[in-house]
């Protein structure tokens, strides 16, 4: 996070110059509040008090994270009416020395697991952008695939994305485990290091220009920002396809390596993102032109190598558990936090630590759904409302249904009193076709002429489960964009259960509750005329 972030999330701070002060007060100012942010950065906030005479006076506290400087001065705040804070200075303060060789030796070996560490995190980092690149390779298909390929073609495209993307979920998994490995080694050395004694540290010493109305306590506040710290949301879902119910349990993931160790502090967590991109509205005008039609083919395809989105990388740390305390949750229109009841203790290392947040259960209504076009695989969904339950975005959940592991992943945004269609893994058990079959005249499933595109497909689906299943099969049609395109189903073809579903045009669905054993066919089938001589393009 940019430095420079600390002035708008601590609502800023200006630096004076200091006045002549009569006395100095040196004061300790340990930890006693923490907030920490959902994406990166924690409010560290130190208090202290000093008993001082009317007059203009200095405070200074010593031992403050060597990072601080005029880009990261901590914002000093005094609580009480009769004293008023002229300024705020930084300079540097002492360094103690590293007492012993065994230091030197741990110092190099952290250093060089720490390396690994970083090679493995570009590693993975890589991996991760070729799986995003294959799984774009899919969403293309998904979304009617390219122009130029053929059904045949798009057959073996697609037989590779499964092929590299196993490969590559296998890989990053590899890599997972060996940084896993090496962060264990890691925390070790750095416990026998922090056993060993005072390391080499630099600190910074802030001093206070106070101008003191009257004599007594003085009561005073430094906050700071540090970017080595976020948490995160956990859900743990646990499904009951007997009794159809789903019960979650969240909880809060807390990592910092600050360089500071939290003890005993007041802690919060903020659903608040800091961020330097404050917002503005920019608008250009568009012009609309012909196309010469001699240029129509001679369009150049989009190279889609560079698309760089890495998915959530898999987690293996080990974690720390804390029992579970009470949380009270504290919403505005736009941010939520969530303060921790009693005092925590958060060491600086790279080991997690889960606060319990809050937990909620509701019926469930099971769908298996598919999208056979992208993937013959189908899943299981869990349609459901939670009541009275505070709501969660940028969920992560990890399942388990009837008592067995499913997976982990991210889930939509969980919202109060709202229907819910929460995925829930593959169901082997159901199995689907997705065959092109031939028009009544010909020997591929599209008649090509000039003026007329068929397309028949026959989607099978067949329910193994010994139970009767609600089965929910997705596809779509396209959707003319000018008078003289025209699309109509066939004769013969299924009507779908569904159309133009959440208001975006061709979109299709067919439901059906399947008996055990029992096979479902359905007919896609659909024609498109258009004037002879023209082309059909497709647009967004």
């Amino acid at each position: 996070m940019n430095n420079h972030i600390i002035a708008g999330l601590l609502t800023g701070a200006s630096l004076f110059s200091l006045t002549a002060a009569a006395d100095d007060f040196a004061a300790t100012a340990p930890i006693e509040r923490i907030v920490v942010y959902r994406d990166g950065g924690a409010a560290v906030t130190r208090r202290g008090a000093v008993h001082m005479p009317q007059g203009q006076h200095t405070i200074s506290v010593d031992r403050l994270p060597d990072f601080l400087d005029e880009d990261d001065t901590p914002v000093a705040n005094l609580p009480a009416a009769s004293a008023h804070l002229n300024g705020l200075k930084l300079t540097a303060g002492y360094s103690e020395k590293s007492t012993s060789a065994q230091q030197e030796a741990l110092g190099k070996q952290i250093q060089g697991l720490e390396q690994q560490l970083t090679g493995l995190k570009n590693k993975v980092q890589a991996k991760n952008m070729q799986l995003a690149f294959i799984r774009s390779l899919n969403k293309r298909q998904e979304d009617g695939g390219d122009a130029v390929m053929g059904v045949d073609d798009w057959g073996k495209a697609l037989g590779f994305i499964g092929d590299q993307s196993t490969a590559l979920l296998d890989a990053i998994q590899t890599l997972a485990q060996q940084q896993s490995e090496l962060g264990k080694k890691h925390r070790t050395l750095l416990r026998e290091l922090a056993a060993t004694g005072s390391n080499q540290q630099d600190y910074k010493k802030a001093t206070l220009s106070v101008d003191n109305a009257a004599e007594g306590n003085v009561d005073f506040e430094l906050t700071y920002f540090v970017e080595d710290a976020a948490w995160s949301l956990d859900v743990a879902a646990r499904l009951d396809t007997e009794s159809k119910h789903i019960s979650l349990r969240s909880s809060a993931v807390i990592s910092q390596n600050s360089g500071e160790d939290w003890a005993d502090v007041s802690l919060a967590l903020s659903n608040n993102k800091p961020s330097d991109e404050l917002g503005e509205i920019i608008q250009e005008p568009q012009i609309l032109t012909l196309i010469d039609p001699r240029l129509y083919n001679s369009r150049s395809r989009r190279n889609e190598a560079d698309v760089q989105f890495a998915p959530p990388q898999p987690n293996l740390e080990e974690v720390v558990v804390t029992a579970t305390r009470k949380v009270e949750h504290k919403s505005t229109q736009f941010d939520r936090l969530y303060e921790i009841s009693g005092k925590t203790s958060i060491p600086s290392h790279d080991e997690e630590e889960h606060v319990a947040l809050g937990s909620a259960s509701s019926d469930a209504t099971l769908v298996v759904r598919a999208n056979p076009s992208a993937s013959r695989t189908a899943y299981l969904f869990v349609d459901t409302r939670f009541q009275d339950f505070e709501g969660a975005r940028s969920v992560e959940a990890t399942l388990n249904r009837d008592g067995h592991y499913v997976g982990r992943g991210d889930w939509p945004d969980l919202e109060n009193n709202t229907d819910l269609k929460l995925p829930y893994g593959a169901d082997p058990a159901v199995e689907i076709k997705y065959t092109l079959q031939a028009p009544e005249d010909g020997d591929t499933g599209f008649i090509n002429r000039s003026d007329v595109k068929e397309t028949r497909y026959l989607i099978s689906v067949t329910n193994h489960h010994a139970q009767s299943t609600v089965l929910e099969i997705f596809d779509q049609m396209p959707v003319s964009g000018h008078e003289d395109i025209k699309v109509r189903t066939i004769d013969g073809a299924t009507r779908p259960t569904e159309m133009d579903m959440d208001g975006k045009q061709g979109l299709i669905m067919w439901r059906k509750t399947l008996a055990p054993g029992e096979v479902w066919e359905i007919k896609h089938q659909y024609r498109i005329s258009y004037p002879s001589g023209s082309h059909i393009g497709q647009k967004r």
